[in-house]
């Protein structure tokens, strides 16, 4: 009957004994995600410009040799384990694209990659999930903002330069912080944006300037203390424009958000079982019948009652051999 409860506490157990800090990477669909997955990885395995991207989750952090491993959802299949940079890039197209692998009919659960050039500390692990917003791709939101939210310990939501999506961005960007979740926007694709020019080509406003317009324009619909960075994820790829790509400033921004959260890190997640467990008991209440439920009480009511009794009774003995032992302990008038 509880089946799945304890299946997700088995997986918090894991999670939380093997990845001290979780940062989930949440964004809109075409926002650059498995660039900057890329980028953060140092090399180029996950499959890019994918629309939209597979029902699964990748899990990215540091290890001794690279290597990836997928878990299905189906226990009974043996995880999968690949190694070398080719043969994990040919196995992610498969699995991470909704051509080769359309509703997730792999049944893949979760893809870990380890890699000795991962960008982040030791300790640190990044969980990238299916783009948000995806047209007849729900399944990807419920995954991403339903199941996955609650369990990581910051959230880093990837949009674009563009202005269309805003007003959608900061609903996500809400929805996340209401679910108490430290966030830090990130403006990917600063590749893309040029200088505004005016008339006879005069520049009216430089790249930095427009930069700063599109910054100033998306922090006016956040709250003042929500962290905002720019980067190219693109840029972080190609060695020539690495150091203007932002990706030094983006890696410097999530340190500094771990090491401010890390003293709420394990009291989040005591509240996160407290709230599961609360949930389990809500639901239980609810579907019991009532007339069940009252035997269950009286039951429960009959058995603290003997307990009040065997207690009073113990608790009469102990006081009467005290008094006792007192009475002994006292000296006694020599016999006249």
């Amino acid at each position: 009957h509880f089946e799945k409860d304890l299946r997700w506490l088995d997986l918090r157990e894991q999670n939380w004994l093997h990845r001290p800090f979780q940062i989930g990477l949440i964004g809109i669909t075409s926002s650059g995600k498995s660039t900057l997955v890329n980028a953060l990885l140092g090399e180029k395995l996950l499959p890019e410009k994918v629309r939209p991207s597979s029902n699964t989750l990748v899990v990215c952090e540091q290890g001794a040799t690279l290597e990836a491993v997928v878990d299905f959802k189906d226990k009974r299949k043996q995880a999968e384990v690949l190694v070398g940079e080719e043969k994990i890039a040919d196995r992610l197209k498969r699995y991470g694209d909704e051509a080769s692998n359309p509703k997730n009919q792999e049944g893949v659960e979760e893809i870990r990659i380890r890699s000795p050039r991962f960008k982040l500390d030791a300790g640190t692990v990044l969980i990238d999930t299916p783009g948000l917003d995806a047209h007849e791709h729900t399944d990807h939101e419920r995954l991403t903002l339903d199941l996955l939210l609650p369990t990581v310990d910051a959230v880093l939501f990837l949009t674009t330069c563009k202005s269309n999506s805003d007003q959608k961005i900061s609903e996500y960007v809400r929805r996340a912080q209401e679910a108490g979740k430290q966030v830090m926007v990130v403006q990917n694709m600063t590749d893309s944006v040029v200088p505004k020019l005016g008339s006879r080509g005069v520049v009216f406003q430089d790249r930095i300037q427009v930069l700063e317009g599109h910054r100033q324009r998306l922090q006016k619909l956040l709250k003042p203390s929500t962290a905002l960075v720019q980067c190219s994820a693109k840029w972080a790829l190609d060695p020539g424009h690495t150091k203007n790509s932002g990706l030094d400033q983006l890696i410097q921004g999530i340190r500094a958000l771990r090491d401010t959260l890390a003293p709420r890190v394990s009291i989040e997640r005591m509240e996160q079982l407290r709230r599961r467990v609360a949930d389990i008991c809500r639901q239980e209440n609810a579907n019991e019948d009532p007339a069940q439920r009252k035997q269950r009480l009286d039951r429960e009511l009959t058995t603290l009652q003997k307990q009040a009794h065997q207690l009073e009774t113990r608790y009469a003995h102990e006081e009467m051999t005290l008094r006792a032992a007192a009475e002994d302990a006292q000296p006694k008038a020599a016999p006249s």
